[in-house]
């Protein structure tokens, strides 16, 4: 298993449960799959797999085409797992949900919550009110609640969560670097070059040794009177 596809499986399973976990499967490693054959694999209906499909692209986890199936006459969606995109998906999700935790432990600490025996409802001191302090369920007194308990566990969750997208960066793809080949073909061309000037050289200088030295005629000899 790669070092993401675990990352990937929880948060899947989280988003979209054992159904999106089986999209995922069939998905990974392939390209250009057709909504058509997933639905066949798993059982599902082309609305049940549009539906999962939803939640991945919300991610941005996959890309799709559209084709046009020229027996049937309609148009064919086909899907690809973006795995390059994963890390950053991730990353997302797990913001996301820091942030609610956030939100939910602010809302705890601020407010007062009643419940009754049997704790049918949990309502605030505010909404408890306007129903008398009575349980909409049972109809028994509703008394406060001692949430230390939640707060605690809501505040150790969301440090749980802060040092695991920390540790996510060990998992971060490292970038592909692109110039090594470009430096290695430009190495190779002038080389190239150099080649075509030696060969060049070489012919140039065997030319000059066949050429037959012209000999130079020696001026007369005046006659002395």
């Amino acid at each position: 298993m790669k070092p993401l596809e675990k990352e990937i499986e929880d948060m899947l399973m989280a988003i979209g449960g054992q159904e999106a976990l089986d999209v995922f499967k069939l998905l990974n490693g392939k390209k250009d799959v057709s909504e058509f054959v997933l639905a066949e694999k798993l059982k599902l209906t082309i609305n049940q797999i549009r539906t999962i499909l939803y939640k991945f692209e919300k991610y941005n986890l996959i890309t799709s085409i559209r084709k046009k199936d020229n027996t049937k006459g309609w148009y064919v969606y086909y899907f690809t797992f973006e795995e390059g995109k994963a890390f950053d998906a991730i990353k997302q999700y797990k913001v996301r949900e820091l942030e609610k935790l956030k939100l939910q432990l602010d809302r705890e600490s601020t407010h007062q919550f009643f419940s009754c025996a049997k704790k049918c409802t949990r309502l605030t001191f505010e909404a408890a009110m306007e129903h008398q302090f009575q349980c909409l369920e049972c109809g028994q007194i509703m008394n406060p609640e001692d949430n230390s308990k939640i707060i605690h566990k809501m505040k150790n969750d969301i440090e749980a969560m802060k040092k695991d997208i920390i540790e996510m960066e060990a998992l971060r793809p490292k970038p592909v670097i692109e110039e090594e080949p470009k430096k290695k073909a430009v190495k190779k061309k002038v080389k190239k070059i150099v080649k075509k000037k030696i060969i060049k050289k070489k012919i140039v200088k065997k030319v000059a040794k066949k050429k037959p030295a012209v000999k130079k005629s020696k001026p007369a000899k005046k006659k002395k009177k």
